[in-house]
């Protein structure tokens, strides 16, 4: 996994969604204004989209899986980001097959775009492809490269 994602909760399961989002956010969280969540769910399961907006537009983002005994993992987190959208998979029972995330750069740098796909031997999603995107051309990169 590239570095950028190295310890950021990324497969660290909690036995309540509580635990994991004070793990992720602080013992305060549930009254921190601008941690947000949304529950996304599936027939097969259910997922909750986090983030925290304190730095502004782009904003980390953290995915928890609701898996058995109401265990509660993260499956995907990112750096800060201004977007996260969910590409469905085929089965519409399935989760989602991957996600990708946009930043918003300033006027006359790229925006970083990353795709995350679903991993069954990780059990997790994980960056597949980096691009950087401008207004003209979308070039796509290593993502062990991604934020620096």
């Amino acid at each position: 996994m590239p570095q950028k994602w190295a310890n950021l909760h990324y497969g660290a399961c909690y036995r309540s969604i509580e635990l994991g989002m004070a793990a992720v956010y602080g013992p305060a969280y549930a009254t921190d204004d601008n941690v947000l969540s949304t529950t996304v769910k599936y027939v097969t399961g259910e997922m909750l989209l986090t983030q925290d907006q304190t730095t502004g537009t782009n904003s980390p983002r953290t995915i928890f899986e609701k898996r058995n005994r109401n265990r509660w993992c993260v499956v995907l987190t990112s750096p800060p980001v201004a977007s996260i959208e969910a590409i469905p998979s085929r089965g519409r029972s399935a989760r989602p097959a991957q996600w990708v995330t946009l930043t918003q750069a300033a006027p006359g740098f790229s925006e970083t775009k990353v795709v995350y796909s679903w991993s069954r031997a990780n059990v997790l999603y994980l960056p597949s492809k980096c691009y950087r995107v401008t207004r003209t051309k979308t070039t796509e990169f290593d993502c062990k490269d991604a934020y620096n």
